[in-house]
C-alpha cells in the first residue's frame, strides 16, 4: 500500500541525506533495454524507540547499458519520522497526510554497471508506532509519480518500541418510552502513539453492544452490524452489536472519534436504567498488539428510562 497522502499539511522536519559516493564496478546486465536500469538495495528493517534515530546506506545500481545522469533520489516518511537533518542537494516539502518528503539529487551519473550509494537518516518522534518509509528513484533516475513499488523504489514497514493506549468512551442518557435519544461512544488515542496500520486490514474500531430493551434506529454510516468475528453487511438499524471506525483507518494522538446513535425506548418500557458497551479493540474484534492497557477499553453506554 503507497503511503496515504490524506490529511492536513503538516510542519517540515530537517534532513540529512547526504551525497551518494562512488563504489566499484559491477559487471553490467539486463540486455534489452537501451537506457540506464537503475536498482536500489533494499534497506534493513529494525525496530527503534521514539527518539532514536536511523542510519543505513543504500546503494544504487545501474544494470543497463546507458549511464544514469542527474539522478534524483525520493524519500517519504509517515508522520512518526522526521529527517535528522538537512542537505544542500535535496528539497524538503511535507505532503499532505502529513507526509515529509526529501528530494535529492545525487550529483554524479551512474555510469553503466557501476553503484553509488547514499544514506538514508531520520529520528523517530514522540508518537511514532506503525511507520512506512518509502525510498529510491526510478529506473531512469527519476522517481515513480504513479502508485506502486519494483527494484528502483522500495517501501519499508517500520514498527517502532512503543505502545498506544486506545481508550473506549461511553455515555448516559434518558429516555421517555416511545421515545428516541442519542447517544454517542467515542474511541479515543491516549497516547504515546498514533495509529495508522498500512500492513493488515484489521484496524482500529469501536465495538458498540446496544443497550437491552432499546432499539438502535439511527447508525453513522461509519458502523456496521457486527457478527462473530468481524463487520457483516451494510450501515443499517436494528442490530445488536455494532463495530465503527474511520475510512482512512488513523487514529491521531489525543483525537476522540465519535459515533452517536439514536436509541429508542419501547412505548411500554417501565422506568429503569439498562446498560450496554462500547469497546475500544479493532474491527475483528482482536485487542491491538499495541495497547499495553486493557484496563480502559470498555465503557458503559447507559440508558436510563424516565416516566
Amino acid at each position: 500500500m503507497r503511503i496515504p497522502l490524506r490529511g492536513t499539511v503538516g510542519s517540515l522536519a530537517a534532513a540529512l541525506i547526504g551525497v551518494a559516493v562512488p563504489q566499484a564496478a559491477v559487471p553490467a546486465a539486463h540486455a534489452g533495454t537501451a537506457g540506464p536500469d537503475l536498482v536500489v538495495s533494499a534497506l534493513p528493517t529494525a525496530t527503534p524507540k521514539p527518539g532514536e534515530s536511523y542510519d543505513r546506506a543504500v546503494t544504487v545500481t545501474n544494470r543497463g547499458p546507458a549511464p544514469a545522469t542527474d539522478v534524483t533520489f525520493r524519500i517519504r516518511l509517515t508522520r512518526g519520522l522526521a529527517f535528522t537533518d538537512t542537505a544542500a542537494d535535496c528539497a524538503y516539502t511535507t505532503l499532505p497526510g502529513e507526509v515529509r518528503q526529501a528530494r535529492c539529487r545525487l550529483g554524479t551519473a551512474v555510469a553503466p554497471g557501476a553503484s553509488v550509494t547514499t544514506p538514508v537518516r531520520f529520528t523517530v518522534l514522540p508518537k511514532g508506532l506503525l511507520e512506512v518509509v518509502e525510498y529510491g528513484t526510478g529506473a531512469d533516475g527519476t522517481p515513480p509519480e504513479t502508485a506502486g513499488y519494483d527494484d528502483a523504489y522500495r517501501r519499508l514497514a517500520l514498527s517502532v518500541d512503543s505502545t498506544a493506549d486506545l481508550a473506549a468512551v461511553g455515555d448516559r442518557v434518558d429516555v421517555a418510552p416511545g421515545r428516541v435519544v442519542k447517544a454517542t461512544v467515542r474511541l479515543r488515542d491516549n497516547g504515546p502513539g498514533w495509529v495508522h496500520n498500512q500492513e493488515s486490514d484489521d484496524q482500529p474500531g469501536l465495538l458498540v453492544r446496544i443497550p437491552p430493551g432499546t432499539t438502535a434506529v439511527t447508525v453513522p454510516k461509519e458502523c456496521a452490524p457486527f457478527a462473530v468475528d468481524g463487520p457483516a453487511g451494510p450501515s443499517e438499524p436494528g442490530h445488536r452489536t455494532y463495530v465503527c471506525w474511520r475510512a482512512d483507518n488513523l487514529v491521531e494522538v489525543g483525537q476522540s472519534i465519535s459515533h452517536t446513535f439514536g436509541l429508542k425506548a419501547p412505548k411500554k418500557a417501565r422506568p429503569g436504567v439498562t446498560r450496554g458497551t462500547a469497546t475500544a479493540t479493532s474491527v475483528y474484534g482482536i485487542h491491538p498488539d499495541f495497547d499495553h492497557n486493557p484496563r480502559n477499553d470498555t465503557a458503559l453506554l447507559t440508558v436510563r428510562v424516565t416516566r
